[in-house]
């Protein structure tokens, strides 16, 4: 067992407790008390008070680990003034579920002996957001992430609104961050291999690949990829157009789209065609568009570069993007392009 730094006192429940401070203890170090049923139990030190000669921590219970693997807070309190214990590191990785072999992200922070890895398959099972101030290091964080994911051969795709991700294609060669990978043991290394990039503006981004996504042959594709909306009359107009131009014609593009709605006598077509020639000049779709096994394949980090795009055009092609991956997710396309 670690060192006694203290024992419980005051009112405790099953999500927090205080202990008189006897040891050298910090804000944020982890702790562990032993339960009666639960056995050894993480918290986490929140604050720490002083009155005169006497300090008190005030702690938040992180919980343990069951047979299973599933964290859980204990259902009954800690017994009173029992002792606290700075936190062993098996138990803490243990517990935070820093799992070896997973994801290497860094060192856990004020524990520079327990390296933080996390689990690919609970990471990516589930929805994920990194928030911090600006400068707090998130985009150097998803960028760590991004490394990780490519290394363990998982397909990714980055919708990188700024182009600040171009730069994991080139390894890191500031010496003034040798002393940062002697730390965390780590060297530098540059993802040109695994790294292919698109962008809807290549002469803004000219090391980029031109984006072309399939020209939308449903009317709920292009209401969705459209930046504004279209009225109920529009909207009967356009799926009126549709169908027709599906009897005629195997493929169709935005001119027939627009020359069909100019045939017709109403009012409601200058809004729709003034609304699809606005989508066909962003030059964004094509009869010939880029293969979904171009954007996705196993150890590849595709880099969607919309560094220049007005944000509406930035609009446009997320909606129309995220669609089209949803629609061939949704039929298995996706998981047989990735075999091919």
């Amino acid at each position: 067992m670690s060192n006694k730094i203290g024992q419980i006192t005051g009112k405790i429940s099953t999500s927090s407790f205080k202990f008189l401070v006897s040891g050298e203890v910090r804000k944020w170090d982890y702790v562990q008390v032993q339960h009666r049923e639960a056995g050894p139990v993480l918290a986490q030190v929140n604050e720490i008070e002083r009155q005169d000669s006497n300090a008190t921590a005030d702690c938040s219970i992180i919980g343990y680990r069951t047979e299973r693997g599933f964290l859980r807070r204990p259902r009954t309190p800690l017994e009173p003034i029992a002792d606290v214990f700075i936190a062993e590191d098996e138990l803490i990785s243990k517990t935070l579920g820093l799992t070896k072999g997973g994801m290497y992200l860094g060192l856990l922070e004020g524990k520079s002996s327990i390296k933080s890895f996390l689990d690919p398959e609970k990471l990516l099972t589930k929805h994920l957001a990194i928030l911090a101030k600006s400068g707090a290091g998130k985009s150097y964080a998803v960028g760590v992430l991004l490394e990780e994911l490519a290394d363990k051969g998982f397909p990714v795709i980055v919708i990188d609104s700024h182009g600040e991700y171009s730069s994991i294609k080139y390894k890191n060669n500031h010496k003034d961050d040798g002393k940062y990978f002697e730390l965390y043991g780590v060297t530098p290394k540059g993802y040109s291999e695994k790294v292919k990039e698109f962008s809807i503006n290549t002469q803004i981004n000219p090391d980029t690949t031109q984006l072309k996504l399939p020209i939308p042959n449903t009317a709920f594709e292009i209401v969705e990829s459209l930046p504004l909306k279209l009225s109920n009359a529009q909207k009967g107009l356009l799926y009126s157009a549709l169908n027709e131009l599906k009897d005629q014609k195997a493929k169709f593009d935005f001119d027939d789209i627009v020359n069909f709605v100019n045939l017709t006598e109403t009012n409601a077509k200058w809004g729709l065609i003034s609304a699809i020639e606005a989508l066909q000049k962003t030059d964004l779709f094509s009869l010939q568009p880029t293969e979904v096994n171009e954007l996705i394949k196993p150890g590849q980090l595709t880099i969607i570069n919309l560094k220049g795009a007005s944000p509406d055009l930035q609009e446009v092609t997320l909606s129309a993007l995220a669609l089209k991956l949803f629609e061939f997710r949704r039929q298995e396309i996706w998981f047989r392009s990735l075999c091919c």
